[in-house]
């Protein structure tokens, strides 16, 4: 984890969480019971940005009733709606969105490193390298 590790946390930063959610079924997957965490509510909880994304796919007043849902769960990140996830990576990228003293007052057990996490196994992840910088303007 990107804490743990003095010499990944001295040399980069986090500028921001973005969280992508489907508008469709967003609700049933924050409402399930898990025997472990809800990978989508801890998603939610620590999204400095939410991109509503499919809301050609929902009415008024389902994207309302997502929105109010979410609010639930995170009162202050920025929501953005989206289709097909198109949004102007201005609106995503070097938004210096992440506070750690907010990270610790949604979870004071951040940094229990020794603590058991049980997380989702149908949830996967993946990460892209490449050499170079990232080019903000393209």
């Amino acid at each position: 984890t990107f804490f743990a590790d003095d010499n990944v946390a001295n040399t980069f930063r986090i500028d921001g969480i973005v969280t992508v959610v489907d508008c469709k079924w967003i609700i049933e997957r924050l409402d399930e019971e898990k025997k472990g965490e809800n990978e989508a509510v801890e998603q939610v909880a620590f999204a400095d940005v939410l991109l509503l994304n499919k809301t050609d796919l929902v009415d008024k007043k389902r994207l309302e009733e997502v929105k109010s849902k979410i609010r639930s769960f995170n009162s202050q990140a920025k929501l953005i709606e989206t289709k097909y996830s198109r949004v102007d990576l201005r609106e995503i990228i070097n938004i210096g969105g992440f506070s750690l003293d907010r990270v610790m007052a949604n979870d004071e057990e951040f940094f229990n490193f020794d603590q058991e996490h049980e997380h989702d196994s149908s949830v996967s992840s993946v990460g892209i390298s490449f050499e170079g910088e990232l080019n903000g303007r393209r």
